[in-house]
């Protein structure tokens, strides 16, 4: 009976982390979709009778580590509604006044006739008192000269004239209300052209406004040296992640092709700059002293690439995930990568628990878990002898691996899958990693004008066949599976079925075969009974 006592599981014995993560999540769940507070009492009622039966009964171990799961989904639930800023005391819908002070906090982002920018409101005016007030607010500037020069930082003064983000909904699933809320914007205001003063200029945190001067400086240097519009475009969302001025056309090509996440700047973009530094300086990491000098010196480059590329938040979940993942390397070598990441989306979750409704925080670690868990399984499906051969053959598996796992997470949330995805990313990754590097070389080498117009020239040669390769790619009959949209329990329902498939091609268990029929056979009668009303 002892083997069934849920700490001796293989996956909390070896991954100790999830053990506190599951409740937490359940805490943070049970909040954002049902935020009753009887779910609370019921729980600080559980609580209360474990605590009680710890100390009446002390040798069950199992009430001891109900109690503490139970704590922890209490913690969850808590550190949601710590982050729900409507719920503050002094947020700014709760006092009126005549005039808003905000705080640009964000990158402007230009519309055909406005400027739309997300702001911190830190007072209310009214008549000659100001109000301390806290909150974030959706702000419109009629586009003119003086709102076209708007920057991170800048202190405004506006109207008092917000109003609640209108319930709306795109294509029948997605809800711009909700997706606002989530990021703590409840209201939204529209101001016209002198109806609006700029007081003060680069007011915040020096470190962000000094990211934010490099990624603009660096733009322009790819702007004046990539004079074809989408070259310039894809080489400036690859490094920085701005990928405002890609078209449209060539927007959807990336993502019919399944290559969309190249273009923003996450955990493939950081993980390409981790592997430059461990290519140039890899041998350290395996010297008993300069160890301890390779690891600080990695995650201090990784964060600065962060800042340097405009902090979005993407790059700093990225740059977190691996920070926490280099430090248990370096603090004990055998430290298991699951418990490592584990502990990165806890302490991610902790700072901005809403993250957890992020499409792009659960794909980004449905991939890496997949390319962890999976990709050495695909592996080893097919070994050929040619070196290079092999080495295409990882980089497929790789693919593989990241699409397994994000397949039934994407068609949940976008409704298509791309079914060249295993082509497209044989060559997109590779080539657009080659044009990160040589887009950096290219910022590198800016004061030789002479190395620099070559490097843009090769750069640009790449990009183009890159973006030319994708939209021909989606041409081709076939190349992606659309409005193939499946519903939470499809979803569940798929991950048993792909674990369980992984599991009996790792260790042949026939119960694992048994679960994946199984699972399939519920996949298969769930979609008959929604195409066939039954």
């Amino acid at each position: 009976m002892r083997n069934l006592q849920a700490h001796t599981w293989p996956v909390f014995r070896y991954v100790p982390v999830f053990r506190l993560l599951i409740p937490f999540l359940s805490g943070l769940l049970l909040n954002i979709f049902y935020n009753e507070f009887y779910l609370v009492a019921m729980a600080v009622f559980l609580l209360v009778v474990m605590f009680i039966g710890n100390i009446l009964l002390p040798q069950k171990q199992w009430i001891n580590g109900m109690k503490y799961q139970t704590m922890f989904l209490l913690s969850g639930f808590y550190v949601t509604d710590l982050n729900r800023e409507i719920k503050w005391k002094y947020h700014f819908s709760k006092c009126k006044g005549d005039a808003l002070v905000v705080v640009v906090n964000d990158i402007p982002d230009e519309k055909p006739k406005t400027i739309k920018v997300t702001v911190d409101v830190i007072e209310v005016d009214s008549g000659n008192k100001g109000n301390r007030v806290e909150g974030k607010l959706l702000l419109y500037l009629k586009k003119d000269s003086a709102s076209l020069k708007l920057r991170y930082g800048d202190k405004l003064m506006l109207p008092y004239s917000i109003e609640e983000i209108p319930d709306t909904v795109f294509g029948g699933r997605f809800n711009y209300k909700v997706y606002l809320e989530r990021k703590q914007v409840y209201h939204r205001a529209y101001v016209r052209s002198k109806h609006w003063k700029l007081l003060e200029r680069k007011t915040t945190n020096p470190v962000v406004d000094f990211a934010y001067t490099c990624r603009a400086n660096v733009v322009d240097v790819l702007r004046s040296s990539l004079k074809d519009t989408n070259d310039f475009a894809v080489a400036s969302a690859l490094l920085v992640g701005d990928d405002s001025l890609i078209s449209s056309d060539l927007m959807k090509a990336y993502s019919a092709s399944g290559t969309l996440h190249v273009l923003s700047v996450s955990g493939m973009h950081v993980g390409v700059i981790y592997l430059l530094i461990a290519f140039l300086f890899g041998k350290a990491e395996r010297n008993k002293w300069l160890k301890h000098l390779y690891y600080p010196t990695v995650i201090i480059l990784i964060w600065l690439y962060a800042i340097l590329s405009g902090s979005s938040a993407s790059v700093i979940r990225s740059a977190t995930m691996l920070s926490i993942v280099l430090l248990g390397k370096w603090i004990n070598s055998r430290s298991h990568i699951y418990n490592s990441l584990a502990l990165s989306m806890f302490i991610i979750l902790c700072y901005d628990p809403f993250l957890i409704t992020d499409n792009g925080f659960i794909l980004s670690y449905l991939a890496v878990y997949g390319i962890v868990y999976m990709q050495p399984l695909v592996l080893q499906l097919y070994n050929p002898e040619n070196k290079w051969m092999f080495r295409l053959w990882e980089l497929t598996s790789v693919s593989i691996a990241a699409q397994a796992l994000t397949a039934p997470v994407s068609l949940l949330f976008f409704g298509q899958f791309p079914n060249y995805f295993i082509l497209a990313n044989m060559i997109v990754i590779p080539i657009s990693t080659i044009a990160i590097y040589l887009t950096i070389l290219q910022v590198v080498v800016v004061p030789w004008n002479e190395i620099e117009k070559w490097v843009a020239f090769v750069n640009g040669k790449s990009i183009s066949f890159v973006n030319e390769f994708v939209i021909q790619l989606t041409k081709i009959p076939g190349a992606v599976t659309q409005d193939v949209y499946i519903d939470v329990f499809q979803c569940l329902v798929a991950y048993v079925m792909i674990f369980s498939l992984t599991d009996w091609i790792e260790k042949r268990r026939y119960t694992s075969l048994l679960t994946t029929l199984i699972c399939f056979v519920v996949l298969l009668a769930k979609s008959v009974v929604i195409n066939f009303g039954f």
